[in-house]
């Protein structure tokens, strides 16, 4: 069970899934339904965009992987390639399927990624602080994009709870970025551990957490959303585990299959809801 899920945390499964449940999140918060051609949609692109990331990533290693993830790029690439170019087929497709408002705002997401992949590439590649920033509020942005794009006001509630997500989506990186310092280092990889010096990367995560769990609490009594605040706070209190029991979940990776699989708990939602 456990390689079956090392082996869909690779190919980014579980990223994709929890892209999903926090774009459900949202959209129930904020009392927008999704069609599930936009499910999927968002379910192709964030494989796809994941997918490519670490192809990139993979042609910028100058030798063996120290992660799991990055070795199993390296053994199959070529593989990984093929799928790349399937996922953008099923892409293609999907988009015939899609109201005119979703198409829009995907337009705009594609040139955000192509702008993400260009400033990786070029302007931000020794720039790391910047570049999570970027990547943390397009993953926002993607999560968030049909309440966004449908609406024709910004609702407080909905600038409010897109926060949150932007701040917990920066949060999991910084996570695991501290954690993966030491591959970093061997692997002579740009990161923003390597970039900030790690006990200030980890203040910084910290305080993040912290900033987090004061605008959740925040949304709780405000909207008093009592149940869908508290599923927020398990996640951040769940990157606070992380970053203070480094030496039980550094094995094997545990915290990275945590930090990710985390994502999907907006889920107990439906059902809590169906239960009351």
């Amino acid at each position: 069970m456990i390689k079956l899920f090392r082996f869909l945390n690779a190919l980014n499964f579980d990223t994709a899934i929890g892209a999903i449940v926090i774009a459900s999140f949202v959209s129930y918060v904020c009392h927008h339904l999704i069609g599930w051609p936009v499910y999927l949609a968002l379910f192709i692109s964030v494989l796809a965009i994941y997918n490519f990331d670490h192809l990139i990533d993979t042609l910028m290693l100058s030798e063996d992987a120290g992660t799991f993830r990055r070795a199993f790029y390296q053994r199959h690439f070529t593989v990984l390639i093929i799928w790349q170019l399937v996922l953008i087929i099923i892409g293609i497709v999907i988009i015939f399927l899609l109201p005119m408002p979703v198409i829009l705002a995907g337009t705009c997401m594609l040139i955000l990624m192509g702008l993400y992949f260009w400033l990786i590439l070029k302007a931000l590649k020794n720039n790391l602080v910047y570049r999570e920033i970027f990547v943390a509020f397009g993953y926002t942005l993607a999560v968030s994009i049909v309440p966004i794009s449908t609406t024709y006001s910004l609702t407080l509630k909905l600038v409010w709870i897109v926060l949150i997500i932007f701040l917990i989506a920066l949060s999991n990186l910084w996570v695991l970025a501290i954690y993966e310092l030491g591959i970093d280092q061997k692997e002579l990889r740009h990161s923003i551990a390597r970039s900030v010096q790690k006990s200030r990367l980890l203040n910084l995560a910290r305080s993040l957490v912290f900033l987090e769990v004061i605008a959740t609490i925040g949304f709780m009594f405000y909207f008093n959303l009592w149940m869908e605040g508290g599923l927020l706070l398990l996640i951040e209190a769940t990157y606070f585990v992380l970053l203070e029991g480094r030496s039980l979940f550094d094995k094997e990776e545990r915290y990275r299959l945590i930090g990710e699989a985390i994502l999907i708990l907006p889920v107990l939602m439906y059902v809590l809801n169906a239960k009351v």
